[in-house]
């Protein structure tokens, strides 16, 4: 059975995902490799119907082929790059009109670490909009369907007791932004 929706089949970026499921529907970005593709075979593991959101929309479709075949679950690839404003705008709005979804991951996101002063601008432009403005953006677009209880997950900071750790890199980043210091990698276990 290709579980694999329609739209992802036929190489198309329209939206294809039922307004109306009876199954659960997460949402992961940054999906095309890494945690993401973890958490998207993992949520299809589990029972959830898919959207996929990456910026690497080939590696999405081979993804959702592989996840889709191994789970029997449906999966639509949202191709997007949530740095620039018109694809997180595009993802916002469909996000916000599917009230099904019940859970988002908000993986997406990148690092570069260099000293501030050697750094183009548009780096730190970047992942401030991709690590910062995009989560609150695509997490206010999908609260039509959190009102069943279910979670948001923001995987870096989702064990509370790592928020102290959290907060340390945080300020060690500011601070090396300060000095010209390449900032410290997160040392959390």
């Amino acid at each position: 059975m290709n579980a694999v929706l329609p739209a992802l089949a036929r190489g198309e970026q329209r939206f294809k995902m039922p307004v109306s499921s009876s199954s659960k529907i997460a949402v992961v970005t940054g999906a095309s490799a890494g945690i993401g593709a973890v958490y998207a075979d993992r949520l299809a593991q589990r029972g959830y119907d898919l959207i996929l959101v990456a910026r690497r929309v080939a590696q999405l479709k081979v993804l959702a082929e592989k996840v889709a075949a191994a789970h029997g679950r449906k999966i639509e690839v949202l191709g997007g790059d949530l740095a620039r404003e018109a694809d997180l705008a595009r993802v916002a709005g469909v996000l916000s009109s599917i009230p099904d979804i019940g859970m988002l991951v908000n993986n997406a996101g990148i690092a570069r670490l260099a000293p501030f002063a050697e750094a183009p601008v548009q780096d730190f432009l970047t992942q401030i909009a991709l690590n910062i403005a995009a989560l609150p953006r695509l997490t206010h677009a999908a609260l039509a369907g959190f009102d069943k209880g279910e979670t948001v997950t923001w995987p870096s900071v989702t064990d509370v007791t790592l928020w102290e750790k959290f907060d340390a890199a945080r300020s060690d980043l500011f601070a090396a932004t300060q000095t010209g210091k390449p900032a410290p990698r997160y040392a959390i276990p």
